[in-house]
């Protein structure tokens, strides 16, 4: 998990260009007589400067809603533009970064557009992640009396220094469990949230349980290519370390796949059934 590259378009301009775009004239006139309510709630999100937790909701009708909300249900030219502008803003980010699973193919609405309309194209509302994490994160309350449910990679500041997520291998199910320890900070408080919101350990132990193969067969193939005279398995156990170290790099250090090759490494039993399961398959091709 990292942050993201905030957008840097003026929020404002962008919205008046939206709406103004509008060939609906209906439409179009109740979007000019919200203009300066509009314009008024934009200033207070940028005040909240990322801290929702107390931001209230806008007294409008079912008319205005709709027209607010239809800003961003209509590709106008300038919504396009600003969709690819933010595609371009994120390369480098190959996977969602709310759950690190899947790309991340759609774009959340961070305060949810039913409740606050007036949002509905707000740069800064708009969160690049994956359609399974959209869809969670549109089914499960936002926010409670205490806080926002998940972090806002705009705002939240990823702590990229201490690891909250840990891996466990369970050998007898061949399964992977993930767990957050919250370590008494403030981020991990909220990852630890974020993490049970979107259900992180229920899916990351799916995907990473179907990868165990993949992984075995990788320190299989370590294996046979060391020519070191060291101990296979604390071979492999170095490697699992250094991959690891080199994914933190890329992914951060709460990313699922870190987690899970430094607990491999420490794991010699599964090390161990690889290298076993790697002379077995030998022994067959040489009969």
């Amino acid at each position: 998990m990292k942050n993201l590259r905030k957008p840097c378009c003026d929020p404002w301009s962008l919205f008046l260009e939206i709406s103004r775009s509008s060939t609906h004239k209906l439409r179009q006139s109740i979007l000019t007589a919200l203009t300066a309510s509009i314009q008024t709630r934009y200033q207070e999100f940028d005040k909240l400067d990322g801290d929702f937790t107390s931001i209230e909701k806008q007294a409008i009708d079912a008319q205005e809603s709709n027209a607010l909300k239809t800003c961003y249900s209509t590709e106008s030219d300038p919504l396009k533009r600003f969709k690819q502008e933010l595609k371009s803003l994120q390369a480098g980010f190959e996977f969602c970064q709310y759950c690190g699973l899947n790309e991340p193919d759609t774009i959340d609405h961070y305060l949810p557009k039913n409740e606050f309309p007036e949002f509905s194209t707000h740069p800064q509302n708009l969160v690049p992640c994956c359609g399974r994490c959209n869809q969670i994160r549109g089914r499960k309350p936002w926010r409670d009396q205490d806080e926002c449910s998940t972090l806002h990679l705009y705002f939240d500041v990823v702590d990229d220094t201490q690891r909250h997520l840990s891996a466990c291998y369970d050998g007898a199910n061949k399964s992977v469990d993930f767990s957050v320890s919250a370590n008494d900070t403030n981020f991990g408080f909220r990852y630890k949230r974020h993490f049970e919101t979107l259900n992180l350990e229920q899916r990351l132990g799916a995907r990473a349980s179907g990868a165990l193969d993949s992984i075995c067969s990788q320190l299989q193939t370590i294996s046979n290519m060391t020519t070191s005279a060291e101990e296979p398995r604390i071979a492999l156990e170095r490697f699992s370390i250094n991959y690891a170290e080199h994914l933190k790099k890329l992914r951060g250090i709460n990313h699922w796949e870190v987690a899970l090759w430094l607990d491999i490494a420490g794991a010699s039993h599964f090390i161990e059934s690889c290298l076993e399961r790697g002379v077995s398959m030998e022994n067959r091709h040489e009969h």
